[in-house]
């Protein structure tokens, strides 16, 4: 850093450095212990174990519904008061293991640095939205999984858990969706969304309307900053960033406050139906 207040920076190898500053190193050690502390807190635990994976070590989080999936995406809804909860399949990590639960083990499932955010969306851009994420998944029995990773070419980045909502996708239908270096350009064509409604939380089920505004939540990477390609939803209106914390806090606020310290096998061991691909 010069006195013209620029500065100038270079990666050099470890081992090239003679010896450590000593009041950085301490300044150092200070965040890592106080970040260790904070992240070793137990905040609950879980009745099930959820991953990317099916039973056959298959990947699917970034082409159907999963349990993991859903709990993101309800925790985002939760966590911001929103109406929807959205979760892009690429934004999945590590998995939740049965058990006692720590803030470090929520951590891991999206260390990558985001922050949640309520946005203002159009009936138009969700159905926009949705159409995007949709369009290359397929139904299971027609997935291509490679033989060693075992995942599969369908997989697209965008595909996006919800929360407060159910979609059917008719995968019988080319998809309409025009991708210009690797982001979202237009729709032309038939919409393989056949049905996408809100769920209200009484249960209540009324049809996206192109012409409503509604409220949506999720992490800021996935909704606003063109993130797998997402460019239908990075202008809208943030109502506000819930909060300048890791996104991963608001897995912990919601197992705290929303499932009161317990994830309950009884909502998260199977797919619900939230996404129905025909």
């Amino acid at each position: 850093i010069f006195d013209d207040k620029t500065a100038k920076t270079e990666l050099i190898n470890k081992k090239d450095v003679a010896k450590r500053d000593e009041a950085v190193q301490k300044k150092i050690d200070s965040i890592v212990g106080q970040m260790e502390k904070q992240l070793s807190r137990e905040v609950g635990e879980s009745e099930v174990t959820m991953t990317r994976l099916n039973e056959k070590g298959e990947r699917l989080s970034k082409v159907a519904e999963m349990p993991f999936g859903n709990f993101t995406a309800d925790a985002s809804r939760y966590a911001a008061g929103a109406q929807i909860g959205l979760m892009n399949g690429g934004g999945l990590k590590a998995k939740i293991k049965a058990g006692k639960l720590t803030e470090k083990d929520l951590f891991n499932l999206f260390p990558a640095v985001s922050f949640l955010v309520k946005i203002e969306v159009s009936g138009q851009q969700l159905l926009d939205l949705l159409e995007f994420a949709y369009s290359k998944t397929a139904k299971y029995e027609n997935l291509h999984f490679d033989p060693k990773s075992k995942e599969p070419k369908e997989e697209n980045g965008a595909f996006m858990h919800v929360s407060g909502l159910k979609v059917v996708v008719d995968t019988s239908i080319p998809t309409p969706v025009i991708i210009e270096n690797s982001l979202f350009k237009a729709i032309k064509g038939e919409r393989r969304v056949v049905s996408a409604k809100l769920v209200t939380d009484d249960g209540k089920e009324e049809p996206i309307d192109p012409k409503k505004t509604y409220t949506a939540a999720g992490n800021s990477f996935g909704l606003v900053a063109g993130g797998d390609g997402n460019t239908i939803t990075e202008n809208c209106k943030i109502l506000n960033t819930i909060s300048n914390d890791h996104y991963y806090k608001t897995y912990v606020t919601f197992v705290e406050k929303g499932l009161h310290g317990k994830i309950p096998a009884s909502k998260y061991s199977k797919p619900e139906g939230r996404i129905i691909i025909k």
